[in-house]
């Protein structure tokens, strides 16, 4: 009997956590049920013992499932590599490991049987890292299916290690996945980064059955990782099963059993058809014995309500995840009214019911007394910038969108190439004047990879393929990588001209100068199919009519290879004068009036707490970009009597909009009549609307 004693009577007042451990030598193992209203409940556990041997710990195999998107360079991967490098050496010379890494694609350091834990093979995972960072997405999903399809070693106790900075694809396909093959591996995740998605790894940890861990500073990363390790570092019994004799159970919560762990006991809850007795039998390995433990159904009803509530959470959390199904619960036809009634039936929060208690007693004499509590949020760097460029505030609509300057030939000033010892291929450019922004992502990649690989002062398309050509770093062959960073947005994309002189370059724009040959793209010599080309600018990659444009300039070898990141980027600097890069997740709209700003900002805010949760970034903030596209009309505006059908109609408009990823309904379309001296106008009006993170270097 646990009670509280006088002095703590006023802790009922709280919620409290009761931490214990079993005394035992072995695993120890227990049922409890309750039965209420003709219906059935147990919770089911197999607890670790007090104090294990290294005999006791089943043979390991770790698979580190390792993002290595961009945002992941630096310090994230430095700590990934101290955190591989201590669990593989504690492993015995008998153990395995292997390494995944994700972004667009998938690769490992072995698709055979993962490698024996020696020091050779340990220097070989370390070296894969500086060969294999990657520019593309980040499919967790292909990565995790890659996993559970390697061959797996008879007798050891695989723990897949996902370790990434939460920006991932990662929905309810991925609890799905883990949750069905929890007999097949256990899974841990590891969120590293300053604006890590705390939602995303919760949910992964969740599938798991596991506790997420999350790396935030470089001072955190050392005892995080030592306490990753104690949590997966002793297996005590592997191949769990669980099955049932003479008693009818369903509805389980893990439906598939994981392994159990020193630090994580086994712990299944469901339901059962009262009245028949029977039995659960629990077995698996442990330190190459089978294990067999036999827990008979006692119930007594109403003894154990709290089991009833324990399971109904366990559920609601599955169709929460997409567990169950691999999808979410707006997703499937009548679940969100199914997750209603089995709310209100067990009395079980959710997101769409809420239980309020009222109280008519007043407890309190006086007035009340607002006090303003801080929010917690992130510690974030002082200084910065994002590489932003919004629409400008009018935007003539002409015959060419973006107009070159007559025969610009660019003779920008004389450019001295830095040149290294070994030419290994690789190279950043940075694009257009240099501003707070450019100013910390030329220093950010100067300290990733070296001065000599930074070449700024470009300021156009043409002279952006000259650096290219004649860059001697370049070395014997193609170039491997290529980072290049500009202003830019999704509408307008990169903030540069095709020739000095000329305007900002639309893909209409920019893909007219190929084809009329003003701009030669590069060759195979220079850019081939292994060429990999990240763009470092705001709303890119949400476009790919804009990639495929730039692309083009490279040959058509690279569209494969080409990536920009969907959202934003900041580059900033810390007090301490160290330098992050960071990936900005973003979400905008168009709206025709003003009056529809409120409305749409609270829609797009909301879904962008459910897709990222807020403890990662502190707090939400929208900015407004006013829109007016003008367009003169050819005689008079009597002429002309439907603005709306004028804009749909008139192929010039819907192709010109279309260049900057706009759609002629979004837009309020007006005629502005003409005189003697102006001519008259078609118009459209409306503001882009877009919710994002407040970063602390904008404060």
């Amino acid at each position: 009997m646990i009670q509280l004693s006088d002095e703590d009577v006023r802790a009922a007042e709280r919620d409290f956590v009761l931490d214990f451990r079993l005394q035992g030598d072995e695993i120890e193992t227990g049922i409890l049920a309750h039965e209420e209203n003709g219906e059935g409940y147990f919770l089911l556990m197999a607890q670790p013992p007090a104090q294990i041997s290294q005999g006791d710990i089943v043979p390991r195999e770790y698979l580190f499932v390792v993002d290595v998107s961009g945002s992941m360079n630096g310090a994230p991967i430095e700590t990934v590599k101290d955190l591989m490098e201590e669990l593989i050496i504690s492993l015995r010379p008998n153990e395995r490991f292997n390494v995944l890494l994700f972004e667009s694609a998938v690769s490992a350091l072995t698709l055979e049987q993962s490698l024996l834990a020696t020091e050779d093979n340990l220097v070989r995972a370390l070296q894969v890292f500086d060969q294999n960072m990657g520019y593309g997405g980040t499919r967790l999903v292909q990565a995790l299916e890659a996993a559970y399809d390697l061959p797996a070693s008879p007798g050891y106790s695989r723990t897949l290690v996902v370790i990434t900075d939460g920006h991932i694809q990662a929905g309810a396909e991925v609890s799905a996945l883990i949750n069905a093959n929890l007999d097949q591996g256990n899974v841990f995740a590891m969120g590293i980064g300053t604006h890590v998605s705390q939602q995303t790894i919760e949910r992964i940890a969740r599938a798991g059955r596991g506790e997420p861990v999350f790396v935030d500073t470089n001072e955190r990363a050392a005892p995080q990782a030592r306490r990753l390790l104690t949590m997966i570092e002793s297996p005590l019994l592997t191949d769990v099963r669980l099955e049932f004799d003479g008693v009818n159970a369903f509805e389980l919560e893990p439906s598939v059993i994981p392994d159990v762990f020193a630090e994580r006991p086994v712990i299944v809850t469901g339901r059962y058809v009262p009245g028949t007795g029977g039995r659960a039998i629990l077995s698996g390995r442990s330190a190459g014995r089978e294990q067999v433990y036999e827990l008979g159904f006692t119930a007594q009803a109403s003894r154990n309500p709290a089991i009833k509530r324990l399971w109904a959470r366990e559920r609601l959390t599955s169709w929460m995840d997409g567990r169950i199904d691999g999808r979410l619960p707006r997703d499937v036809e009548g679940r969100v009214e199914e997750i209603v009634e089995h709310s209100l039936e067990y009395q079980v929060l959710s997101p769409w019911t809420a239980f309020v208690a009222v109280d008519e007693v007043v407890r309190t004499d006086g007035q009340a007394e607002r006090v303003e509590q801080p929010a917690p949020r992130r510690a974030e760097p002082r200084s910065g910038g994002l590489g932003f460029t919004p629409l400008p505030t009018v935007i003539q609509l002409a015959p060419v969108l973006a107009s070159l300057h007559p025969g610009a030939v660019d003779q920008g000033p004389e450019r001295i190439f830095k040149s290294i010892d070994e030419p290994d291929g690789r190279l950043v450019l940075v694009l257009g004047e240099v501003d707070e922004f450019l100013d910390h992502a030329s220093r950010y990649w100067i300290n990733q990879w070296s001065a000599s690989h930074v070449v700024g002062n470009i300021h156009s398309y043409a002279q952006l393929l000259d650096v290219l050509e004649r860059h001697p770093n370049r070395g014997n062959g193609p170039w491997k990588e290529l980072v290049i960073i500009s202003h830019a947005s999704e509408w307008k994309g990169l903030s540069l001209p095709v020739f000095l002189g000329g305007e900002i370059a639309s893909p209409l724009a920019l893909s007219s100068s190929i084809e009329t040959g003003r701009l030669d793209p590069l060759g195979i010599e220079v850019i081939d199919g292994e060429s990999r080309i990240r763009i470092e600018g705001c709303g890119v990659g949400r476009r790919a009519d804009l990639l495929e444009s730039i692309a083009r300039l490279f040959g058509p070898q690279t569209l494969a290879n080409i990536y920009a990141y969907p959202g934003l980027v900041a580059y900033s600097e810390g007090a301490d004068g160290r330098l992050f890069r960071e990936d900005v997740p973003y979400i905008s709209s168009i709206v025709q009036s003003n009056l529809a700003i409120e409305s749409k900002v609270d829609e797009l805010t909301k879904i962008m707490t459910r897709e990222y949760g807020v403890m990662g970034w502190g707090q939400w903030m929208h900015k407004l970009y006013p829109v007016n596209v003008e367009m003169v009309l050819e005689g008079s505006a009597t002429g002309y009597r439907d603005a709306d059908r004028l804009a749909r109609t008139h192929s010039p408009v819907r192709q010109q909009l279309a260049e900057l990823g706009l759609d002629v309904s979004s837009l309020d379309w007006a005629i502005t009549p003409g005189n003697h001296r102006e001519p008259s106008r078609l118009v459209g009006t409306g503001y882009i609307v877009v919710v994002r993170p407040e970063l602390q270097f904008e404060d």
